[in-house]
């Protein structure tokens, strides 16, 4: 019984350790990522100062074409899947039989 016990203590120790370790690696990515966005920011800022028309090249851009691409794409991806897995049911069927 008393092994138990020991193992259960170790346990916990080492549960202890690893969690201690994974909150400290949790607040140095929080403070990468506190820095990395306030630099962003600031360049973001700096570029702001000094703007650029882009109108010309996103008014000629549409979005209804790109959702149309991104449909057809996604039919012809749904008809190959549907056609593999109907050909794996017919297969099987006719093995069975």
């Amino acid at each position: 019984m008393k092994w138990i016990q020991q193992v259960k203590a170790l346990v916990v120790k080492k549960a202890k350790a690893a969690l201690h370790a994974a909150k400290s690696a949790a607040v140095k990515v929080g403070v990468v990522a506190a820095v990395g966005v306030s630099v962003g920011l600031s360049s973001v800022q700096a570029y702001a100062a000094t703007t650029v028309d882009l109108s010309s090249i996103t008014g000629a851009v549409s979005s209804a074409d790109i959702a149309t691409g991104v449909l057809a794409i996604g039919a012809v991806m749904a008809v190959a899947y549907m056609t593999i897995k109907a050909t794996k049911i017919v297969l099987g069927v006719l093995k069975t039989s």
